[in-house]
């Protein structure tokens, strides 16, 4: 009874130490490093508003998810434009807020669309065109 009391001892130390050794091989593996987040090139993007004969014209540079704001200003005119990207896994909007002032007459225009490099947005109201072209 002495030798199996010894044997069990035994055997319990020797499961006690493969336990110990293996554990970490039975823990889930590390999971590999993300992937580097790669920007996406800058979107220049020409604002024009137009207003009877007057046309005014400004530019931004937005890169991916970032904001543009144009704020141009005499005493016959003013111009508030904050444009936005907008990324999405079926490609980039664009959300743009135009505030325009022309002597005594205000214009406002709010929308979002998708807008492809190359393309153009048309807002009209009332006598005023707001065009957003993404170069």
């Amino acid at each position: 009874m002495l030798i199996a009391a010894g044997m069990l001892q035994t055997f319990a130390s020797a499961s006690a130490l493969v336990f110990i050794l293996c554990a970490p091989a039975l823990a889930q593996p590390v999971p590999p490093p993300a992937p580097p987040v790669v920007a996406a090139p800058a979107m220049k993007v020409e604002l024009t508003v137009k207003v009877g004969t007057e046309k005014r014209v400004h530019q931004v540079v937005l890169s991916d998810e970032s904001c543009g704001t144009v704020h141009a200003k005499s005493r016959d005119f003013e111009d508030e434009i904050r444009v936005c990207s907008v990324s999405k896994r079926t490609g980039t909007r664009v959300e743009a807020s135009w505030k325009v002032r022309e002597k005594l007459t205000e214009y406002h225009v709010t929308y979002t669309a998708a807008v492809a490099p190359g393309g153009t947005v048309d807002a009209f109201t009332h006598g005023a065109t707001f065009t957003l072209a993404m170069k």
